[in-house]
């Protein structure tokens, strides 16, 4: 297993600077920012949330159900059928032929009538079902934080998500709690077969680029409050 090091250094610094501002606890600070870290990420992964995930499985279905010949292929002649009579036809579909190219690679004999009807559905199910499947390792993060935070994260986003059991991806956190030691602790990743580097890169980047947007919006913060305490402070020695 391949683990992801990120520089969170400067998050940190942003994080250490904003706790002096505020008067929230530090587990209160802790779970905000890590969720709203998570969200970031959610949001950072490919297709766009929301909308972007049927948008997304749309094209694939269309992709994969596109004729590519208006020739009868993949025939069988119907059962009882006498001989002479036209076999019943079926478009030539792209499915059929990643199919047929996959069966020839493992050294398989190629598939016709109903089991290749049964083996394009569960192709084409599979392929737009895993559509956003890196933005599920997100979920039980998102889920384990939200309870102990004030602004949560809108969770129609991920409506239209897959979520499926004992799948490829996982996802945990551990929210901070009062004590001598305060944490947040998650942990996502994903198991590939193949093209690993892919998904590891996507989720490198979607959590590089939510500590960088965090550590803005908390640096942001840090200004506002101090400026305004200048005005203040300037306010009271004009008096």
């Amino acid at each position: 297993m391949t683990t992801i090091k990120i520089d969170a250094s400067g998050f940190r610094a942003a994080l250490n600077r904003y706790r002096a501002t505020t008067r929230k606890s530090l587990p209160e600070i802790l779970n905000q920012r890590g969720l709203n870290v998570a969200g970031r990420a959610f949001d950072a992964i490919p297709p766009g949330s929301g909308g972007g995930v049927p948008s997304r499985r749309a094209k694939i279905k269309k992709y994969m159900k596109a004729k590519l010949s208006p020739r009868r292929s993949l025939l069988r002649r119907r059962k009882g059928a006498t001989r002479g009579s036209k076999p019943q036809a079926a478009r030539l579909e792209r499915r059929h032929l990643i199919i047929q190219a996959r069966r020839a690679a493992r050294g398989k004999k190629g598939l016709y009538g109903k089991a290749m009807k049964g083996a394009a559905g569960r192709l084409s199910g599979h392929a737009q079902n895993s559509v956003g499947f890196l933005k599920s390792i997100f979920l039980p993060v998102l889920r384990g934080l939200q309870p102990f935070s004030t602004y949560k994260f809108p969770f129609a986003k991920t409506q239209n998500i897959a979520r499926w059991a004992k799948s490829a991806g996982y996802g945990k956190v551990t929210a901070a709690r009062e004590g001598f030691f305060s944490n947040v602790k998650f942990n996502v990743g994903t198991k590939t077969k193949s093209v690993a580097a892919r998904p590891r890169f996507v989720v490198e980047q979607a959590w590089v680029g939510a500590l960088a947007g965090e550590a803005a919006e908390l640096t942001r913060h840090v200004e506002k409050k101090l400026k305004a305490e200048a005005v203040r402070e300037a306010a009271r020695r004009a008096a």
